[in-house]
Protein backbone atom coordinates (compact mmCIF):
# COMPACT_ATOMS: atom_id res chain seq x y z
CA UNK A 1 0.00 0.00 0.00
CA UNK A 2 0.97 3.58 -0.42
CA UNK A 3 1.86 6.11 2.24
CA UNK A 4 -0.47 8.59 0.56
CA UNK A 5 -3.74 9.32 2.38
CA UNK A 6 -6.92 7.51 1.36
CA UNK A 7 -9.68 10.07 1.86
CA UNK A 8 -12.33 7.85 0.24
CA UNK A 9 -11.69 4.97 2.68
CA UNK A 10 -13.23 2.40 0.33
CA UNK A 11 -16.32 4.48 -0.47
CA UNK A 12 -17.57 4.60 -4.09
CA UNK A 13 -17.56 8.42 -4.07
CA UNK A 14 -16.04 11.08 -1.87
CA UNK A 15 -15.62 14.84 -1.83
CA UNK A 16 -12.07 16.16 -1.59
CA UNK A 17 -10.55 19.62 -1.41
CA UNK A 18 -8.65 20.72 -4.48
CA UNK A 19 -5.32 20.72 -2.65
CA UNK A 20 -5.87 17.07 -1.57
CA UNK A 21 -7.10 15.81 -4.94
CA UNK A 22 -3.69 14.91 -6.40
CA UNK A 23 -2.65 12.95 -3.32
CA UNK A 24 -6.01 11.17 -3.21
CA UNK A 25 -5.94 10.16 -6.88
CA UNK A 26 -2.31 8.99 -6.65
CA UNK A 27 -3.22 6.92 -3.59
CA UNK A 28 -6.17 5.36 -5.40
CA UNK A 29 -4.11 4.56 -8.50
CA UNK A 30 -1.40 2.92 -6.40
CA UNK A 31 -3.97 0.52 -4.88
CA UNK A 32 -4.18 -1.29 -8.21
CA UNK A 33 -7.79 -2.50 -7.97
CA UNK A 34 -9.37 0.61 -9.47
CA UNK A 35 -10.99 0.19 -12.90
CA UNK A 36 -11.95 3.84 -13.49
CA UNK A 37 -11.89 7.20 -11.71
CA UNK A 38 -14.36 9.98 -12.43
CA UNK A 39 -13.66 13.53 -11.27
CA UNK A 40 -16.85 15.54 -10.85
CA UNK A 41 -17.58 19.19 -10.22
CA UNK A 42 -19.24 20.26 -6.95
CA UNK A 43 -22.55 20.31 -8.86
CA UNK A 44 -22.11 16.66 -9.92
CA UNK A 45 -21.09 17.23 -13.55
CA UNK A 46 -18.50 14.74 -14.79
CA UNK A 47 -15.30 16.62 -15.70
CA UNK A 48 -12.89 13.81 -16.53
CA UNK A 49 -12.99 10.03 -16.57
CA UNK A 50 -9.71 8.20 -16.15
CA UNK A 51 -9.71 4.57 -17.31
CA UNK A 52 -7.09 2.53 -15.48
CA UNK A 53 -5.85 -0.78 -16.78
CA UNK A 54 -3.22 -3.21 -15.62
CA UNK A 55 0.26 -2.00 -16.40
CA UNK A 56 -0.45 1.74 -16.43
CA UNK A 57 2.36 3.21 -14.39
CA UNK A 58 5.05 5.87 -14.44
CA UNK A 59 5.38 8.17 -17.46
CA UNK A 60 2.10 6.92 -18.95
CA UNK A 61 0.25 8.83 -16.22
CA UNK A 62 2.13 12.13 -16.66
CA UNK A 63 -0.50 13.70 -18.96
CA UNK A 64 -3.22 12.71 -16.48
CA UNK A 65 -1.32 14.33 -13.58
CA UNK A 66 -0.93 17.52 -15.65
CA UNK A 67 -4.66 17.67 -16.38
CA UNK A 68 -5.58 17.00 -12.74
CA UNK A 69 -3.14 19.65 -11.52
CA UNK A 70 -4.68 22.22 -13.88
CA UNK A 71 -8.21 21.10 -13.00
CA UNK A 72 -7.53 21.40 -9.27
CA UNK A 73 -6.99 25.15 -9.69
CA UNK A 74 -10.50 25.73 -11.08
CA UNK A 75 -12.55 24.92 -7.95
CA UNK A 76 -12.16 24.44 -4.21
CA UNK A 77 -13.83 21.01 -4.00
CA UNK A 78 -14.32 18.00 -6.24
CA UNK A 79 -16.12 14.67 -6.04
CA UNK A 80 -14.07 11.59 -6.89
CA UNK A 81 -16.10 8.55 -7.99
CA UNK A 82 -14.21 5.26 -7.72
CA UNK A 83 -15.18 2.27 -9.87
CA UNK A 84 -13.40 -0.73 -8.39
CA UNK A 85 -12.65 -4.04 -10.03
CA UNK A 86 -14.98 -6.87 -9.14
CA UNK A 87 -13.55 -9.45 -6.79
CA UNK A 88 -12.12 -12.47 -8.55
CA UNK A 89 -13.22 -15.22 -8.71
CA UNK A 90 -16.82 -14.10 -8.75
CA UNK A 91 -19.23 -16.36 -6.91
CA UNK A 92 -22.18 -15.81 -9.28
CA UNK A 93 -20.36 -17.35 -12.28
CA UNK A 94 -20.81 -21.15 -12.43
CA UNK A 95 -17.52 -23.00 -12.61
CA UNK A 96 -16.84 -25.73 -15.12
CA UNK A 97 -15.83 -29.11 -13.77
Amino acid sequence: MSSLPDVCDGQPECVVASNDMMAEVKGLVSQGNIRRLTIKSPRGRSLIEIPLRLGIRGPTLDPIWNVLHTLSRTSARFAVAVHREDAWPRDDIPRRR
